[in-house]
C-alpha cells in the first residue's frame, strides 16, 4: 500500500513539473506561424523556384507548415510531391457564394482574387500568425523565421505615409469598407505577418460597416478600386484601440532606403531583382534550378 502511495505521489510530482515546464518554457516560432503562399498556374514555375530558394536560404522554414493556395485541382496536381507543403484549392477555404462568377472576378480584379486567397488562406490555418508570401518571390540571402518574423511579432509596426492621398485607388475602397474618413496610408510592404484573430475581428467589423458584403460572400459590395487584403489588414491594425503597436512613419524615399538596407530586402519580387541586377538574378536562377 505504501509503495502504491509513493508511486502515485511521484507520478503527481512528475505531472506537476511537466505542466510548469509547458507553461514557463516559451513556445518556439514554428508553433505559432504558418507560411501562406497564394499562387496560380502561370506562376507555378516561379513558386517551385521560390520553394527551392527557401530550402537554400531559410534555416528554419522547414519547421513550419507551408500552405499554398491555388485556383484549381489541376494546379494542385501539378504541385504534388513537394515535401512539407500543403496544397489547398480555393474551393476549400473561400465561402461558396464568393466562388460564383470567379472567372469574372479574376478577369476584372485579380488583386481582389489574390487578396481573398491570402485572407481566407490565413483564416484556414491553425496557428496564431501567418506569414504571407508571394509565389513570384525569391530568398536572396540566408535568414530564418526566428530572426525575421519573431522580432516583428514581438514589436509589430505598420509603415505609413500620411502624404499619400486617401483617394488612392487601392486605399479608398478600404476606408469605405471600414467607414474610416481619414487615415495615414499604410504601405503594403513585403513583410506581411498577420494575426488570425485580427482577421476575425475584421470580418466582425465588416458585418457592421458593410453588411451587404456578407463576410466576403457578395463581392459586388466591395467599393470599386484595386482591393488589397494587406492594405485592409494594415489600416484596421492601425485603428485598433486595444492594440499596443509601434507606428513608424517614413516618406516614400526614406522607405525605399529602408527597404534596400534593412531586413525587407531578404525577400523581393523577381521583377525588382531584374531591375536592380539582372546578372545576379540569372546567376541565382541557375543555382536554385540545379
Amino acid at each position: 500500500e505504501k509503495k502504491k502511495m509513493r508511486w502515485i505521489q511521484r507520478t503527481c510530482v512528475i505531472l506537476l513539473i511537466f505542466r510548469i515546464f509547458v507553461y514557463l518554457v516559451p513556445r518556439t516560432a514554428q508553433d505559432d506561424i504558418t507560411i501562406v503562399i497564394p499562387s496560380y498556374e502561370p506562376h507555378l514555375p516561379h513558386l517551385k523556384n521560390f520553394l527551392r530558394s527557401m530550402t537554400m536560404y531559410c534555416t528554419d522554414c522547414h519547421l513550419v507548415q507551408i500552405l499554398v493556395i491555388v485556383n484549381t485541382h489541376k494546379e494542385r496536381v501539378l504541385l504534388e510531391g513537394i515535401k512539407g507543403t500543403k496544397i489547398t484549392i480555393v474551393d476549400e477555404i473561400i465561402p461558396p457564394a464568393a466562388l460564383i462568377g470567379r472567372e469574372r472576378t479574376i478577369r476584372k480584379n485579380k488583386w481582389l482574387w489574390q487578396s481573398l486567397k491570402k485572407f481566407f488562406g490565413c483564416l484556414s490555418a491553425t496557428t496564431k500568425y501567418c506569414w504571407i508570401l508571394d509565389s513570384d518571390a525569391l530568398f536572396i540571402r540566408p535568414t530564418s523565421i526566428r530572426e525575421l518574423v519573431v522580432p516583428y511579432i514581438r514589436r509589430p509596426f505598420i509603415v505609413c505615409d500620411s502624404s499619400i492621398p486617401t483617394l488612392q485607388l487601392d486605399f479608398k475602397p478600404v476606408l469605405d469598407m471600414l467607414k474610416i474618413e481619414e487615415a495615414p496610408y499604410p504601405f503594403s510592404y513585403w513583410l506581411w505577418i498577420w494575426e488570425r484573430d485580427v482577421l476575425t475581428e475584421i470580418l466582425v467589423r465588416l458585418r457592421t460597416t458593410l453588411p451587404e458584403l456578407d463576410g466576403f460572400k457578395n463581392l459586388t459590395a466591395i467599393p470599386p478600386g484595386f482591393f488589397y487584403a494587406e492594405i485592409l489588414y494594415n489600416t484596421f491594425f492601425l485603428t485598433r484601440a486595444n492594440r499596443i503597436y509601434v507606428n513608424e512613419w517614413f516618406t516614400p524615399s526614406e522607405f525605399k532606403e529602408i527597404s534596400r538596407a534593412g531586413r525587407y530586402k531578404i525577400i523581393e519580387h523577381m521583377g525588382t531583382i531584374l531591375e536592380k541586377d539582372q546578372k545576379h538574378h540569372q546567376l541565382l536562377k541557375r543555382v536554385i534550378e540545379k
